[in-house]
This record gives C-alpha cells, structure tokens and sequence, in this order.
C-alpha cells in the first residue's frame, strides 16, 4: 500500500495501471488497495479468467463484462483460528487448472518448479521461527498460502493461514513455533509428492502418445491443425504463438526437433521457428 502511494504521490505516474495481488480476499482489504491509489484488487489463488479481464480492462482493451467475476468474500479472522486436518490435500485438478487458463501444459511446467520455490520459503521460514521473530514468520507464512493455493495444494495453504493467524493474534511460544512449522513441513513434503506423482503419471501418459506416433509417422488432423494455428501465429510475429507451442506439447513432443522449436519460440526468435516448424511439417506428412 504504502509504495502505491508513493508512485502516485509522483504527477507522472498519476495514469499509471496498477492492480492489486494479495492472498486477502476480503472486502475491507480491497477497500484499502482502492483508497491507496490501486485501480482494482484480485485476490489470491490467481485466476486466469479473472486475471486477464482486469489487465485488459486497465489497458484499455475490451473484454466480456458478463464474463468477469471479481466477487469478493468477506473472511473473518475466526475462519482460521483453527485448522481441520480432514481438509482435502488438493483441490480437484479442474479447480486448480482454471488458475492457468485451464492451460495443463503450462501448469506442468510451473509445477516442476514447485517444490525448489516451496523450500525456499520453507527455509526462510525455519529461520524466522529460531529467531523467534512472529512478524517475519507471519509474513513468510501469508506467501505460503498464496503461492500453494495457485497450484492447488489446499490443506498447505490453510494450514499456512492458520499459522499466519496464530502470530498475528497471539504470542505463541518457542515450543508452539516449532511444532507448527514441522507439521507445515511434512504437509508440504505430502504435497509435493501429490504434486510428483500427478507429473509422473502425465508423463507417463504422453510417452504412450509419443508411442502411438511412431507407429503412425503419416500427419493426422490434429497435427495439421496444431502446425497450422502455431504457423500463422509465427508469421504474423504473434506473442499467441508462446501459449499454441505450449498446447503442442502433447501433439508434437514425440519429433526428434521439438526441444529445438519449443526453445526458438520461448526465446522469441520466430522467423527460425517458423523454418524449423516448416521442416517439422514435411517430415510428419
């Protein structure tokens, strides 16, 4: 709040978009992000639906108000005072994909980051906790529950909340410290095994599509199409053309040129994409 103030303190700013992330979810909170000079508030978990309307709304691009949905819930500080260990380990996966876009590709390749970022905050976390610090432990604890809420993982994000709540509201001692951040551990450890195992299996999945190619090298219909949507965003320089080569994982992976494609259009450099998606093209039909 207090650096929206200061940008727009400044008179060039004054025009500047700027929207508000949080893990608060709360009418009072995006009260405070309107007053400090913010022009709109999504809470956390992201959703992509909710997310991409707002940011073409603040840049002037028009979208489908009937399609945007910014409700936001009132939560009372009672809500995580305690902590029901029969909650879920996970969301469903259709309730976690529609936070990406319902793009599963790009969900993977976020989830692989999942448990690095996931220590490192844990780490962080440890540390606070033996220096005793509750504001730090508090803080570290809010951006636990945003960050597993995105991917999902529901019973670490609600613990991570009653924690976060527990050091705002009272002095827990040392012993108290502990023993929540260990069981904040081992729920992380079981997510990101969830998470592990969910990736496994997709994997899995897709060598046995890769499989199906080979036996079948003639190009099938949705191959074409894929080539054909990715070949036309290529051409017109399209920034599309990063979430098409995404969708294409599962259609074109199985070519010994994919990592060379995937890499040319993540790095931008699309007229060589486009001439190796070309070759790609003749070698498939």
């Amino acid at each position: 709040l207090e650096a929206t103030r200061l940008i727009r303190s400044d008179n060039r700013f004054e025009l500047l978009p700027i929207l508000a992330m949080t893990a608060n979810a709360s009418q009072s909170d995006r009260l405070d992000c309107i007053a400090a000079g913010m022009n709109d508030h999504i809470g956390k978990p992201i959703d992509m639906p909710k997310l991409i309307p707002s940011i073409l709304a603040l840049v002037g691009r028009e979208f489908n108000h009937s399609e945007r949905d910014n409700t936001v819930v009132e939560l009372n500080r009672s809500d995580f005072t305690e902590f029901s260990s029969n909650a879920p380990l996970f969301d469903s996966l259709e309730q976690t994909l529609s936070r990406f876009g319902g793009n599963e590709a790009f969900f993977k390749k976020m989830a692989h980051e999942f448990e690095t970022e996931l220590n490192k905050q844990l780490q962080q976390l440890s540390d606070a906790v033996t220096k005793d610090n509750n504001a730090q432990i508090a803080a570290i604890s809010h951006g636990l529950k945003g960050f597993s809420s995105n991917f999902g993982a529901k019973a670490l994000a609600n613990f991570a909340a009653y924690l976060e709540a527990q050091c705002k509201q009272g002095e827990p001692n040392a012993q108290q410290l502990s023993e929540w951040a260990e069981r904040l551990s081992e729920l992380a450890q079981e997510s990101v095994l969830h998470l592990n195992d969910y990736l496994a299996e997709s994997s899995s999945n897709e060598a046995n599509l890769i499989l199906q190619k080979h036996s079948n090298s003639s190009i099938d219909g949705v191959e074409h199409d894929t080539i054909m949507l990715l070949k036309q965003a290529l051409q017109q320089s399209n920034l599309e053309a990063m979430t098409l080569i995404e969708d294409a994982t599962n259609v074109l992976s199985h070519h010994p040129r994919w990592t060379e494609l995937y890499s040319l259009v993540q790095t931008l450099e699309f007229d060589k994409a486009l001439a190796v998606l070309s070759m790609i093209e003749t070698e498939l039909s």
